[in-house]
């Protein structure tokens, strides 16, 4: 299958740049990794050897949540890699939440294993069905959500759930736990990771984190 080539994919950088670039960001954490954000990707990116494109039970709601956002330039510049994509749920199975490889699925753009390779940032695709609770989990490498569409509920190690619309930005520093919990909307979401980006998620146990709590950086459109 031919993979988009990199003006598809400068098209969506440069779509996630116009965005951030245009927001009002008070928060000192959310606004350095936007700051962060805005200086990736600038040199040529190398497109992986080979591309295999997988859906998995959960990309069933890829097309009414793209449907969602179609109005996102983000989603626009997303929709010519949507047949390439390989989706994944690495996670073993949750003993309290039976079922999340059929609910949950992941699709890289840039990293490890991904259309793209890059070994400063990566960037991707979550997709969660409705009526889902992603448990808690966390990762090394620091993470920011631009959530595409679906309103959802979304918490860090500690604080309670609070509604994150369309969007709205979530940062996640390293190692936190976090979760979300989608309503009657499936929702995706583009991610960003940075730093440790070797380390895979793990599931951690309710409100591990460090000292047992942990915080989210949040901003809306």
């Amino acid at each position: 299958m031919r993979v988009p080539g990199e003006p598809a994919l400068r098209a969506l950088i440069a779509a996630l740049h116009d965005d951030l670039a245009a927001r009002e960001i008070t928060d000192a954490d959310l606004a350095a990794e936007r700051a962060a954000i805005l200086a990736s990707w600038n040199a040529p990116l190398r497109t992986a050897a080979s591309c295999s494109p997988h859906l998995l039970p959960a990309c069933r709601h890829l097309d009414a949540a793209m449907a969602a956002g179609r109005n996102h330039p983000i989603v626009s510049a997303i929709a010519p890699f949507l047949p390439t994509l390989s989706w994944r749920y690495g996670y073993p199975e949750h003993p309290e939440w039976p079922g999340l490889a059929e609910r949950l699925a992941f699709a890289p753009l840039i990293g490890a294993r991904a259309i793209f390779t890059d070994v400063a940032a990566h960037l991707g695709l979550t997709l969660v069905a409705p009526e889902t609770h992603y448990p808690l989990h966390a990762h090394p490498a620091i993470e920011l959500y631009l959530v595409l569409s679906g309103t959802a509920e979304w918490r860090v190690s500690g604080a309670p759930f609070t509604l994150q619309p369309p969007g709205a930005l979530i940062l996640h520093a390293g190692g936190i736990g976090h979760a979300m919990r989608t309503g009657a909307e499936p929702l995706l979401a583009l991610y960003v990771w940075r730093g440790d980006l070797a380390t895979a998620p793990v599931y951690v146990a309710e409100d591990a984190g460090p000292g047992g709590a942990g915080r989210a950086s949040a901003a809306s459109n």
